[in-house]
């Protein structure tokens, strides 16, 4: 009898310790996948800049119409400056519609003559207060810082300031030719501009 009781108390310990095992789950994954979201690169905006407007500009004596022969020759000018033929004189007027003046012949800067002759002549309606010689590209050439005498009438169809002081720069076209160029500056000329007008001056002998 006492091991029948004692094979009872082992049969529900066995029974009680297997209905109190646990089952562990199964484990579950519980990571969460973040995607890394990339914005789009915004289009990146190519500008093309226009080509800057053009600060000079050839002139060539050929392309007047009516001109005197004699003149003949090419120069670099600022883009705004025009050029016009005053017939009356046998000149030609570098003007800058911009600048201040009523009319064409007082809105000049560079005022161009010529005379024939055997050697450098001056007029005898001007003081000279000096002159210089010089070389322009291979050419002859003085320059003269002159002022029309008092009492003398005004130099017709030529701008005012040609009666005023201001220098001229006289060119002679070559050793073998009669023509000379005359070139009145306007006063306070830009003298870089000044320079690089006559660095560019081209004359056909």
């Amino acid at each position: 009898m006492k091991q029948y009781y004692v094979l009872l108390f082992f049969s529900i310990v066995y029974l009680v310790g297997t209905s109190c095992t646990l089952t562990q789950p199964e484990a579950t994954s519980n990571t969460v996948v973040v995607k890394e979201t990339v914005e789009p690169e915004e289009p990146v905006a190519i500008v093309v800049e226009p080509d800057p407007e053009p600060t000079t500009k050839i002139f060539h004596t050929s392309d007047m119409a009516d001109l005197d022969a004699n003149f003949n020759f090419s120069v670099e000018i600022p883009a705004q400056w025009e050029v016009e033929n005053v017939a009356d004189i046998q000149s030609l007027n570098f003007y800058d519609p911009f600048a201040d003046g009523d009319n064409n012949l007082n809105k000049s800067q560079i005022f161009v003559r010529y005379f024939l002759a055997q050697e450098f002549l001056t007029l005898t309606t001007v003081t000279i207060h000096s002159s210089s010689d010089l070389i322009v590209n291979g050419h002859e050439a003085v320059e003269y810082d002159i002022e029309k005498k008092a009492g003398v009438a005004d130099f017709p169809s030529q701008p005012s300031w040609r009666n005023q002081r201001h220098t001229v720069t006289d060119i002679r076209v070559s050793p073998n030719s009669s023509v000379f160029y005359v070139f009145g500056q306007r006063p306070g000329l830009d003298q870089a501009m000044l320079d690089q007008f006559f660095q560019s001056l081209t004359i056909a002998d």
